[in-house]
């Protein structure tokens, strides 16, 4: 069974690595629930896993995994459990770790219960609804042509 749960920022998700091929990831989970090419996060192609509730995407350039969002409640990022957990206990949980300047970016102007933080850094983003993180997406560290990055800059993010 290939791991899952461990974030490993800039390295990849458990047994899945950033710049693994797709024919690379497809030997190790299969099949992905669903494909769609150009995806909004502006990677060229994504990955629906939901029954292992992860979602990839892949520079088609390179050839590679870019960036992986996690949603499984046993995900751990720095030896803790985050997903589910309100933004103050998030904050709480990572308060030994030296992450970085942060930047919140309204998802939803009209909802204001939905935001990121993102860790630009880090290429760490931490997705949150009505109070509540939803799922984390990062990226490897190299800092040329993040998608991730690009998307959240275009949405008028501010510093915290």
């Amino acid at each position: 069974m290939t791991n899952l749960s461990t974030i490993s920022i800039g390295v990849g998700l458990g047994d899945l690595r950033f710049g693994a091929t797709p024919d690379d990831i497809e030997a190790q989970l299969g099949q992905p629930s669903d494909r769609y090419d150009r995806s909004t996060f502006g990677a060229e192609l994504r990955w629906d896993y939901p029954d292992e509730q992860i979602r990839l995407y892949f520079d088609t350039a390179a050839d590679a995994l870019s960036i992986v969002t996690v949603t499984r409640r046993d995900a751990i990022l720095y030896g803790k459990y985050l997903i589910g957990r309100n933004p103050g206990r998030v904050r709480d949980r990572l308060a030994d770790q030296v992450l970085g300047p942060r930047e919140v970016i309204a998802q939803d102007p009209d909802d204001p219960m939905d935001y990121a933080w993102l860790y630009p850094n880090l290429r760490l983003q931490f997705e949150f609804q009505q109070n509540q993180l939803l799922g984390i997406s990062f990226a490897p560290l190299n800092p040329e042509g993040n998608p991730l990055l690009s998307l959240a800059r275009g949405q008028g993010s501010s510093q915290t």
